[in-house]
């Protein structure tokens, strides 16, 4: 078996939505070919994102191979790449481009904990808040901003996780979502301020992406930037995973009415899917308050930093997602493929809903019988449907609740109307599988050797 192959390799694979018994041979534009399925698959997940185009785009390949001839790392040399993406990414940023700087690194947990360190010298403070259900990353120092439904090393944190409740779009647990008197600003400025003599940073997802694509109620965002400039508290977003087009604006914030935040770390597809390459856009004022001890140097140290291979690559992605039309459709077609999802599962016993902008896109699961069936276990079965049908889909939430969605920013109509054909398909399967695994089960939801929940069923 090919699992057993990779055990034999020493490779560590994820076994948890069981993708590990698919071996990928190769993959182009919207499609991946597994070992042993001569029928390519339908990749609506696209690495969460981290490859924006399709794969192996044509523009992309050519960029790595002209790069390639060039240059390979050049740390600590500044380099022409390098220059010219930041003042690309600054010229596009929803911020005053004369009072920011950009660092480039590698790696997306990375540069978030480079956010983090920045705001604990430049503050003096330590702590770190961040919303419920986000996810900044699985390092150590980003543990406590980690919701611990995500990654959960307790005895590993040094300090205490500082919450404040995220306003979702669709529902607000506290108030009505759209009024400035929500109960969830409210909650959060009084967490932020209680904490603010030792707080140095909010980081913020605008939308939560290993949530489920999760979308901030109107004004929220803006509204809670407004609490941390009251209380000398820096507002960091992190646009790691629905950034760079995918909701039709370059960053996501553009959508909410965020300006000039104090830092910005960039979209994971920077490097196109063959580099790892994330920018961090931080106020001047912040990069020069660090600088002046000159014991802080480490802290825009690294040997891949800047990298001008990964740059060379940025800039052709920038190129691409520039082009006339790109955004705009991104856009479109996204709102296509919401109203599609939405008109097949608009009375679905087992999906509550479909919701998104552009191509974030998430379809909450609902259950008859939470008792009998979780919303984690129609997760699964639809997932393992999808592999069986060919087309990948991947779970997130909190509790696995909700499928998300992050196709290639180029996926076009006809390539949506299969995608739709072949979720419609997967679900109808799904769900009578699941019907019939439910009927069967004894009452009070249990399985003969005592658990609860479906067993993962096998991919043929």
């Amino acid at each position: 078996m090919i699992s057993a192959q990779f055990d034999r390799n020493c490779c560590k694979i994820d076994r948890s939505l069981r993708y590990g018994e698919y071996f990928m041979e190769r993959a182009f534009g919207e499609w991946v070919w597994f070992k042993g399925h001569p029928q390519p698959f339908l990749d609506l997940v696209m690495s969460h994102g981290a490859v924006p185009f399709g794969h192996c785009h044509p523009r992309l390949v050519e960029a790595l191979k002209r790069e390639a001839e060039l240059v390979d790392n050049n740390y600590p040399f500044p380099n022409k790449n390098q220059v010219e993406l930041a003042e690309r990414l600054l010229s596009v940023a929803p911020l005053e481009q004369d009072e920011y700087e950009v660092l480039i690194n590698i790696s997306g947990s990375f540069v978030v904990d480079k956010a983090i360190e920045l705001s604990r010298i430049v503050t003096g403070k330590a702590a770190i808040a961040s919303f419920d259900k986000a996810f900044h990353g699985s390092t150590l120092s980003l543990l406590p901003a980690t919701d611990a439904c995500f990654v959960d090393h307790s005895e590993l944190m040094t300090e205490a996780s500082i919450k404040i409740p995220f306003c979702e779009e669709s529902r607000c647990p506290q108030g009505s979502p759209s009024s400035r008197t929500c109960g969830c600003l409210e909650t959060s400025e009084r967490i932020i301020k209680a904490n603010q003599s030792s707080l140095a940073a909010l980081l913020v997802e605008p939308i939560q992406g290993s949530a489920g694509n999760i979308l901030p109620a109107s004004g929220y965002l803006r509204a809670i930037q407004e609490i941390c400039e009251r209380h000398n508290v820096l507002f960091v977003v992190d646009d790691l995973q629905v950034g760079l087009g995918r909701t039709g604006r370059v960053f996501s914030i553009e959508n909410f009415g965020v300006e000039n935040p104090d830092i910005i770390v960039t979209h994971k597809g920077l490097g196109g899917g063959f580099y790892p390459l994330v920018a961090l856009i931080a106020r001047k004022s912040i990069f020069s308050a660090v600088s002046r001890n000159p014991l802080n140097a480490t802290v825009f140290g690294g040997a891949f930093l800047n990298n001008a291979f990964g740059c060379g690559i940025a800039l052709e992605v920038l190129d691409i997602l520039l082009a006339d039309g790109v955004l705009e459709r991104v856009k479109e077609n996204g709102d296509y493929f919401l109203l599609g999802l939405q008109n097949l599962f608009s009375n679905h016993p087992l999906i509550s809903r479909a919701y998104g902008l552009g191509y974030v896109i998430g379809m909450e699961l609902t259950s008859p019988d939470e008792e009998c069936l979780s919303r984690a276990d129609i997760a699964r079965e639809i997932i393992a449907e999808g592999m069986r049908q060919h087309v990948i889909l991947y779970s997130r939430g909190g509790d696995g609740e909700r499928i998300k969605l992050s196709p290639s920013l180029t996926m076009d109509r006809a390539v949506i109307d299969i995608a739709l054909e072949k979720i419609r398909g997967v679900v109808a399967t799904a769900s009578e599988s699941l019907l019939l695994q439910s009927v069967s089960r004894p009452i009070g939801g249990r399985n003969r050797d005592g658990t609860r929940g479906l067993a993962f069923a096998g991919s043929s």
